[in-house]
């Protein structure tokens, strides 16, 4: 009878132990958990009001998005950038990534740039910054410092790209590939644009989206 209540005992004092253990354990995973969830929304706000959302998120339509607001492409870093309109550009999937396309004209300053720098990013606005836009369309960066005429606030990714924070998306891109357009292989409706505007062959740059920035308030 001794010997079976020691044993009664014992396992009394196991199973309590098992109880501890678990809750400890329990109590730890939560907090993770709760760690986790914390660093992920960390992540997702970014400073001075934007937050960063996944490539699926961007909610826009891709065609009037390039429609309506155009774009602004721009390359580089903290020493040598430029930044120019676009009113090109294709959003979607590609070898299995998301992708920004974008195109340049060889004969454009940004040319030399983009084959040089290995991401980009297209920032939007909203139509108050027009005229700021087109200004950047019209003037070379081959004649000074362009972005100095317009009342936009250069700044960079934390890749160093440069960007701006009145934009209210910010699409950041790394280039995984880049080449001109073969002239023999063009279709009727490049041929045309081409014999009408002369502006030297376009290359075709495939960005995969690393990030996509979005401040709600420039919107």
């Amino acid at each position: 009878m001794k010997e079976k209540k020691t044993l009664i005992y014992q396992l009394m004092v196991v199973a309590l132990l098992a109880s501890l253990i678990y809750t400890a354990w329990g109590k730890s995973g939560q907090e993770a958990v709760r760690e986790e969830g914390a660093e992920a929304k960390a992540e997702a706000q970014v400073t001075d009001g934007w937050r960063r959302v996944a490539p699926a998120e961007i909610g826009d339509n891709p065609v009037a998005l390039m429609d309506q607001y155009k774009g602004i492409l721009a390359m580089g870093d903290s020493t040598e950038h430029n930044a120019m309109t676009i009113g090109w550009g294709t959003l979607g999937v590609l070898w299995r990534v998301p992708v920004f396309s974008v195109f340049v004209s060889s004969s454009r300053y940004s040319h030399h740039l983009m084959e040089k720098n290995g991401y980009y990013t297209v920032s939007f606005f909203n139509k108050s910054h027009w005229d700021d836009v087109m200004l950047l369309g019209r003037t070379s960066g081959r004649d000074g410092d362009k972005i100095g005429k317009t009342h936009l606030t250069l700044g960079y990714t934390e890749q160093g790209t440069p960007m701006f924070d009145e934009a209210f998306m910010v699409i950041e891109c790394r280039k995984i590939y880049g080449a001109p357009f073969d002239k023999s292989r063009l279709g009727d409706v490049p041929q045309r644009l081409y014999e009408n505007i002369p502006v030297g062959i376009h290359s075709e740059y495939v960005g995969e989206i690393v990030n996509v920035y979005v401040n709600d308030a420039n919107r």
